[in-house]
């Protein structure tokens, strides 16, 4: 079986997905939950397909062309949900630091790799760095969200979200320079690199939320028990009362 890291991010986003289902709005917006969706399809698909194309077939290019639209507005709209716990100025100031942010290493990489090739560049390289870019916006405007208040699980699940896309935005940024000024090395790469930011922020989230739910079902048996103890107790003692009354 070919790309094994896909195979594995796809079982990681699956149980990312299961365990943020249990877990009410407030922590795992259905935005977010939606966005992890389009990822784990994503990478379904193309690590089904690519067990018999390459990654310069058409499918895999008219999937990745179609994966980008989708998971990118998925990932958008999920981190301008999170923009909800600003005030509106700093929501404003946040996205469009994003965006300046963001554009600036879009046509600064663009400027650069025309200079590289003395030319205009292929669109296939126009459109990794687009995604690249609009995982930027996303991704910091996710960790600018970490300055409010959550719970632990869901400070955990915007943190790794937020590490996740900006990751994955220089990862992404480093293929577009790659494939043009040391393709043989960056496409040796291409079959684990871009799988690993999702592996790992995903990954620990994973081990973390586990690890949180179960530590929250023992607290949860814990008061379950020391509510049954005081009513037994109380049962007890009512039982007791009773008797010491009917005694002669």
């Amino acid at each position: 079986m070919k790309y094994l890291p896909l195979f594995l991010l796809c079982a990681i986003l699956f149980a990312t997905i299961l365990l943020l289902a249990k877990l009410p709005d407030k922590d795992a917006p259905v935005s977010l939950v939606f966005y992890l969706w389009t990822l784990f399809a994503f990478h379904a698909v193309a690590a089904w397909g690519l067990q018999k194309d390459s990654f310069d077939s058409n499918f895999y290019r008219f999937l990745y062309a179609i994966a980008v639209w989708v998971t990118a507005s998925a990932g958008l709209f999920a981190s301008g949900v999170l923009t909800r716990v600003h005030s509106t100025a700093a929501a404003m100031l946040i996205v469009s630091g994003a965006i300046g942010f963001a554009s600036g290493a879009f046509w600064t990489f663009i400027s650069h790799l025309r200079a590289d090739l003395s030319g205009d560049l292929h669109p296939a390289t126009y459109l990794v760095l687009l995604e690249a870019t609009l995982l930027l916006v996303a991704g910091l405007i996710v960790l600018a969200s970490l300055a409010a208040n959550y719970s632990p699980a869901g400070t955990a699940i915007r943190a790794a979200l937020g590490v996740y896309m900006t990751t994955k935005a220089l990862v992404l940024f480093g293929f577009a320079a790659g494939a043009i000024r040391n393709r043989s090395l960056w496409y040796s790469m291409n079959s684990w690199l871009p799988a690993i930011p999702g592996i790992l922020a995903f990954g620990l989230l994973v081990i973390f939320l586990s690890r949180h739910q179960t530590e929250a079902t023992r607290e949860l048996d814990r008061e379950c028990e020391m509510q049954i103890s005081s009513i037994t107790l109380v049962d007890d003692f009512m039982t007791a009362s009773s008797t010491y009354r009917r005694t002669p």
